[in-house]
């Protein structure tokens, strides 16, 4: 595997350009997929030196979860080491269906917890450097020949030369977030070390003279006021000018509001909890927009309950099969069960994958999203230019809400 990813990274010193995965792949060694698919999978251990509340146990019996366990009805699988609430460890090791660690299962235990943060930190880390790429690009600091409006990151094709000047002008902070893999040739540093052999000596920016002549009062009264841009709430309609000119008055929608506050905090994720809460409380039963089932879920599944609750599922349908193959109808209660288990997946798993965000999360990106989009339709009937700016600049995600500035617009004022 190692020399095929070496024949790979040796084969992209060979292109003017890379792509957005390349460029992924050169920095951390791994694809941006294979990022994200680790960043599902990767949970941030708990431990007891750092939650006393905890205690680690190894299972002598099977025993199912309960409130107690904060994992209701999930077994909890004989000969495995769990770390679960005190109170919850201290029944079944009364009960003889567990027992605490020795020295020597605790000292292997806590060499695998150890090993476990050091990925899980790792994992965070290339995360932000494919979110930090993916921001350079967007902000022109990496130059790109692809749509990149229009276009997938993964689809964004890269100047090379461009990526290098990017990398050595952020070269302390990209170095501590590659976590670039020991055993492989690290090609980059090559093409950077290049790069910085070929570029010109003298990189100093042009100063132009300062003005010696003093301003005349004449001069002073011509000078252009700086512009800016309003958007502002005045009662029941909303005032705005952009470029200079002053659209018709608008009607106030709730999506307005949300506009505005993004408007007036740029290049700032704005937790989606934090914009609703300036209006009533949102109506929870609207249709999730995004496809997956409303649930009451306020915490991610972790990827060990999630194998847990699949392996617990699976054994009740064969029990239920064997069931009816025998004749035995009754089978109400175990109906019930795997109805419930069912009902927990839809609510915490999406296509077969654990999801990234709780329901609540999604839900509520959904709203403002909906509604930011009902505020730019009602622009966008009186400026196009306008309402297709907003579209492009704000976005909605489960992790918030963001404006994104065009470089050459003003600011906005309220």
């Amino acid at each position: 595997m190692s020399q095929m990813l070496q024949k790979e990274l040796e084969e992209l010193t060979t292109h003017s350009a890379w792509m957005f995965d390349e460029t992924i792949l050169l920095l951390t060694g791994s694809t941006a997929d294979q990022i994200r698919k680790l960043r599902a999978e990767t949970k941030l251990p708990k431990d007891p030196i750092s939650y006393p509340e905890l205690k680690v146990i190894k299972m002598l019996a099977t025993e199912v979860g309960n409130r107690e366990t904060k994992a209701y009805n999930i077994p909890f699988l004989e000969g495995k080491t769990y770390t679960i609430p005190n109170v919850a460890a201290q029944k079944w090791i009364e009960k003889g269906s567990a027992e605490e660690l020795n020295k020597q299962e605790t000292d292997e235990w806590t060499r695998n917890v150890d090993e476990q943060k050091k990925l899980y930190l790792k994992i965070q880390d290339q995360c932000q450097l494919v979110k930090n790429l993916e921001r350079a690009v967007q902000d022109g600091d990496i130059e790109s020949p692809s749509d990149i409006d229009s276009l997938q990151p993964i689809k964004w094709r890269l100047n090379k030369t461009s990526v290098l000047r990017w990398v050595h002008t952020n070269e302390e902070k990209v170095y501590r977030l590659r976590h670039f893999p020991n055993n492989i040739d690290d090609i980059l540093v090559n093409e950077l070390q290049l790069f910085k052999e070929t570029r010109p000596t003298t990189d100093k920016p042009v100063v132009k003279p300062e003005r010696t002549t003093p301003i005349s009062p004449l001069d002073a009264k011509i000078q252009p006021e700086p512009v800016v841009n309003v958007f502002r709430n005045d009662g029941e309609i909303w005032i705005i000018i952009f470029n200079e000119k002053e659209l018709p008055k608008i009607t106030d929608v709730k999506g307005l509001s949300y506009v505005q506050h993004a408007l007036m905090n740029p290049d700032e994720i704005i937790p989606n909890k934090q914009i609703e809460g300036h209006f009533d409380e949102s109506d929870s039963s609207e249709i999730d927009g995004s496809g997956f089932a409303a649930g009451n879920s306020s915490e991610k599944m972790d990827p060990d309950t999630y194998r847990a609750i699949m392996e617990e599922k699976d054994i009740k349908n064969v029990e239920l099969e064997k069931n009816l193959k025998q004749g035995k109808l009754d089978n109400i209660e175990l109906e019930n069960e795997i109805e419930k288990i069912e009902k927990y997946l839809s609510q915490n798993t999406y296509q077969g994958r654990i999801k990234e965000f709780t329901n609540e999360d999604i839900r509520s990106s959904d709203r403002i999203r909906a509604a930011i989009k009902t505020a730019i339709d009602k622009i966008n009937e009186h400026d196009s230019s306008l309402a297709k700016l907003l579209k492009s600049s704000i976005k909605t995600s489960p992790t918030g809400t963001r404006y994104t500035p065009i470089p050459g617009i003003a600011p906005w004022e309220r």
